[in-house]
């Protein structure tokens, strides 16, 4: 069965950009796969199926479409899957490798062993690792992480001696396909002596690599499950913090770039903007990776806590020191019960932030393209 759509650029040039879109789920048809197929009869690009809530959600990548154009495309729903690269996952002992078509990209590590899970290694389009993991100056910096200096008036961001944790309870969704990786687990944040004070939700979607380099959606729901929660005023936190690899920080020769073109911390830190870009010289190659901020999140633009030496976090907390006034708070209560949830894109990328065109990538993340279905 196939199905025809409209797929329109809108105001802003478009490349290799994920599209998601929902077609009815009918009884009978049997479909595990699906291409894409432009007008002149070429495949756009191989797609991957979801089917939820009576509905085949089909992800696939459209490699280029300039503003103000549209092109139709051939959804062919196919009975199996397409003999195609796709990703696999690998499990180990408290590791989940990540691998696209026979190769690591990145790692999900949630072991005991540590005091939060996080992502390393976290390998960039050249087939180098972009990012550290618990350097000497900050042994608590763990690549790609999550974490909060002040809960309750818990430290769960250091690793020092009766700091909290963020514990692994389960696994909730793990799938691959030729498109993306997603995986879902419950996490649950503990104080020094055990007791639960947070459920997490997290989910990471890792996206294709292309010539260009890959994305990571990475979303926090925070569950304020069994007590009341403030999340306190401090520059110590990050719901989505990286810590990159020291060859590409300032101090190395390296840059950072923001949606307003700050430039370096001294233009950059305790600053509001949609996105941050970190990038420099690794193993001879220029490449970079780079944090979006949802329109959605809470407090957008996000302000960050980015450092020469290699920090880049995402932080709306920290407003008394962002500020240097004691009358801004940052904190965040959570009555017993209530949510808050963010949501970013990490771009991992070849080249600088203006070759990569970071500033497109992050349109295509919050204003996507719009989608027509025939018929």
């Amino acid at each position: 069965m196939n199905y025809v759509v409209e797929v329109y650029a809108g105001e802003h040039d478009r490349r290799l950009c994920p599209i998601t879109l929902a077609i009815p789920h009918k009884k009978g048809v049997k479909c595990k796969g699906a291409r894409i197929i432009d007008e002149e009869g070429r495949e756009e690009s191989p797609a991957q199926l979801e089917i939820a809530h009576e509905k085949v959600y089909v992800t696939f990548m459209l490699n280029e479409l300039r503003r103000g154009e549209h092109k139709r495309f051939t959804i062919e729903l196919l009975e199996e899957t397409e003999d195609v690269p796709h990703f696999e996952l690998i499990e180990r002992d408290g590791i989940l490798d990540i691998a696209y078509d026979g190769k690591i990209i990145a790692s999900y590590n949630y072991s005991e062993e540590y005091s939060k899970p996080f992502i390393y290694p976290v390998i960039g389009p050249t087939g180098s690792c972009i990012t550290e993991n618990g350097p000497k100056d900050h042994v608590h910096h763990r690549s790609i992480w999550v974490a909060h200096g002040d809960v309750n008036g818990e430290d769960i961001w250091s690793e020092k001696e009766g700091s909290g944790r963020i514990v692994h309870n389960e696994f909730l969704k793990v799938v691959s396909g030729p498109i993306y990786s997603e995986i879902v687990v419950r996490n649950t944040w503990v104080s020094s002596n055990n007791e639960k004070i947070l459920e997490e939700i997290r989910r990471m979607r890792f996206w294709k690599p292309t010539s260009v380099g890959w994305y990571l959606d990475h979303s926090v729901m925070l569950r304020a499950k069994f007590r009341d929660v403030l999340l306190g005023d401090t520059k110590e936190a990050g719901m989505i913090a990286i810590r990159v690899a020291k060859e590409i920080t300032v101090e190395r020769g390296g840059r950072i770039v923001n949606s307003y073109g700050g430039i370096n911390e001294t233009e950059t830190w305790g600053k509001r903007a949609h996105w941050c870009d970190y990038y420099g010289m690794l193993n001879g190659e220029v490449v970079g990776i780079a944090i979006f901020d949802h329109i959605e999140n809470p407090r957008h633009p996000t302000y960050w806590h980015v450092r020469n030496y290699g920090l880049m976090a995402a932080n709306v907390f920290g407003l008394t020191y962002f500020h240097k006034d004691r009358k801004r708070r940052g904190d965040l209560k959570l009555a017993k019960g209530n949510i808050i949830e963010f949501t970013y894109r990490i771009f991992v990328h070849r080249g600088s932030t203006y070759e990569a065109d970071v500033r497109g990538r992050y349109l295509d993340f919050v204003y996507p393209p719009q989608i027509k279905i025939e018929g």
